[in-house]
């Protein structure tokens, strides 16, 4: 479950820019369910303020790629991406926190 102003709206720009699935819409109960294409987990997107709100992450095959696309459409970067160490292996990932337009 992901809290955002108007979920209808907001389904449009997450199957536009990181290419999730719509699976279906409620427009009674104004909620959408969107898959991603890399695997069977499924966001459902509301905006009623008493269900709780989780974060979510995305897998993207390039973050520096998605991220020259993402402002390519026009979309800001609010942060920009950095290497974080997640273990003593020092496996690294990069993260990327963006905002709608």
């Amino acid at each position: 479950m992901y809290k955002v102003e108007d979920p209808l709206k907001a389904a449009e720009f997450y199957v536009k820019v990181p290419r999730m699935k719509k699976m279906w819409e409620d427009k009674e109960a104004n909620l959408v369910g969107l898959a991603f294409s890399e695997s069977d987990s499924e966001i459902v997107l509301h905006n009623d303020p008493a269900i709780p709100n989780y974060d979510f992450s995305f897998l993207v095959d390039n973050v520096e790629e998605f991220c020259r696309d993402f402002k390519n459409k026009g979309y800001k970067i609010k942060r920009a991406p950095s290497e974080v160490c997640v273990t003593q292996t020092s496996v690294r990932i990069q993260q990327i926190q963006y905002y709608h337009k």
